[in-house]
């Protein structure tokens, strides 16, 4: 299994030059946070919607800044062509997800934002920077679905579908 991730131009509006995953704000005419997902991740990387099986909705998460994400898993059989959207997306890569379990990849920082104290959840890949909320909800999901496994990493790791947006 692998994670698909994004790392976003210098040019957008919020979180330049970071990773995060494919997905964004809602327009007016999405009928619900799954077409959000699933339109932005079509906008962003050229993920046609019929490629992807939505699992469903994973916890909101609140950032120390002020966002509140609402993730939308899905997979796919194999990562289907992609086509980054210029504009928003300098590269596109994925990363196995046992790469995550790997508590040696795992890196935290004790921060404060005012008077809220906060973990700050960093990997490495390659010369891929993945942290911040990106980090936290990819960290939470994957060790739901391993107490989901049975704690068994084996079984995430045997797997071929592509997890992301």
């Amino acid at each position: 299994m692998h994670i698909l991730f994004t790392r976003r131009t210098a040019t957008v509006e919020h979180h330049k030059g970071q990773v995060s995953f494919p997905g964004g704000s809602s327009d007016e005419a999405d009928t619900n946070i799954v077409a959000t997902a699933l339109r932005e991740a079509r906008e962003e990387v050229g993920i046609d919607p019929r490629a992807v099986s939505v699992l469903g909705l994973f916890d909101d998460f609140q950032t120390p800044s002020g966002f509140c994400i609402t993730p939308v898993i899905g997979y796919s059989e194999r990562i289907p062509a992609l086509t980054p959207n210029e504009e928003e997306v300098e590269d596109v890569f994925s990363v196995p997800a046992a790469f995550f379990l790997n508590p040696g990849n795992e890196h935290v920082e004790h921060r404060s934002l005012g008077e809220k104290q906060y973990e700050l959840y960093r990997y490495r890949y390659g010369t891929h920077e993945i942290w911040g909320a990106t980090a936290a909800i990819l960290r939470t999901l994957l060790r739901t679905m391993a107490v989901e496994f049975n704690g068994s990493q084996h079984k995430m790791e045997s797997g071929s579908r592509n997890i992301g947006t």
